[in-house]
């Protein structure tokens, strides 16, 4: 009702009439808009096809299992790689030089270790006390 109030009072006759006759027009298919001033293609009366599927695969291997199970052994690759065992399994012995290296850095890092406790052995108690409750307050373990 107010509808029609405002069409009377701000659309002109002629806007009206166009409007009604965009209402009772038939509406048309979705899809392609056709250019302004052309005719509008012919309705088919014809039921839609549906698209081609692709054939049929046996349901014993789907593309997500053999996607898994080159995943999972992609993964079991890497960690026999990465923790060393893989060698160990194969009846080779470890790499000899890679051995030597890691024990290597094993002992720089605990000498590095060693360097940094002796660095705050020369600390007064009180100074030591200070910067125990600083590191303490720091690190959110201040227990006051």
């Amino acid at each position: 009702m107010i509808g029609k109030l405002f069409k009377l009072l701000f659309l002109e006759k002629s806007a009206r009439d166009r409007l009604a006759a965009a209402r009772d027009a038939p509406k048309r298919p979705a899809g392609r808009i056709a250019p302004k001033g052309a005719p509008a293609p012919p309705q088919s009366q014809a039921p839609p096809q549906a698209p081609p599927q692709a054939p049929a695969r046996p349901a014993t291997a789907t593309p997500a299992d053999s996607d898994a199970a080159a995943i999972r052994a992609a993964i079991d690759a890497a960690h026999l790689e990465m923790t060393g065992a893989g060698a160990a399994d194969a009846g080779r012995p470890a790499d000899p030089d890679r051995e030597a290296e890691r024990r290597q850095l094993i002992r720089s890092a605990l000498t590095v270790h060693k360097l940094k406790q002796s660095a705050l052995d020369d600390l007064a108690p009180e100074d030591r006390a200070r910067l125990r409750a600083l590191a303490e307050r720091m690190l959110g373990v201040d227990k006051r």
